[in-house]
């Protein structure tokens, strides 16, 4: 994950590698960067009525004064509230900006050729010769199933996409 702070300072890059690697439906860089600022501004706000209460704080605990002391309780009581209030807008705001910055991809090196899915991947060079089978080679996946070794289904409630669990012989690899 990039670092905010590399993204503000690299904008123009980060906003080139979306579109290259074909992102634009799903982050927008200007979008994240106002809930950067609007997170940082919170953040502000958020530690000045912190400090505002435990300002009203310690006044409360040195006041002698029983109706003073009374009147800064109340105090005390809206600061505390302010305070609930821009701590819970903060958390949104924060839980908005993390889930932005998962779809913010790494920059590609310059010598990354471009392209739109794998088939415009460019070969560099082969290493000796490509086995040849007699008969149809299949993925671990496959073989696991038509072993009985794996069991996709539960894995997958589970787990979510592509999760398994071993099984059987399975458990002993």
């Amino acid at each position: 994950m990039l670092d905010i702070q590399f993204i503000r300072d690299h904008t123009k890059e980060v906003k080139q590698a979306v579109v290259d690697k074909g992102l634009t439906k799903t982050i927008d860089i200007d979008a994240l960067i106002g809930v950067d600022k609007k997170r940082r501004l919170l953040l502000r706000e958020t530690e000045l009525i912190r400090a505002k209460r435990n300002e009203v704080s310690d006044t409360v605990a040195k006041e002698k004064d029983q109706g003073k002391k009374k009147l800064l309780i109340a105090d005390a009581s809206k600061v505390k509230g302010k305070l609930q209030e821009k701590e819970e807008t903060f958390k949104e705001v924060t839980r908005q900006f993390e889930k932005m910055m998962l779809w913010v991809p790494q920059i590609p090196a310059p010598d990354v050729p471009k392209g739109e899915s794998e088939t415009d991947n460019v070969v560099l060079r082969k290493e000796g010769t490509p086995k040849q089978f007699d008969f149809p080679v299949q993925d671990h996946i496959s073989l696991g199933g038509n072993l009985d070794l794996l069991d996709t289904e539960r894995g997958a409630k589970l787990a979510g996409f592509r999760g398994y669990f071993l099984k059987n012989e399975g458990l002993m690899l």
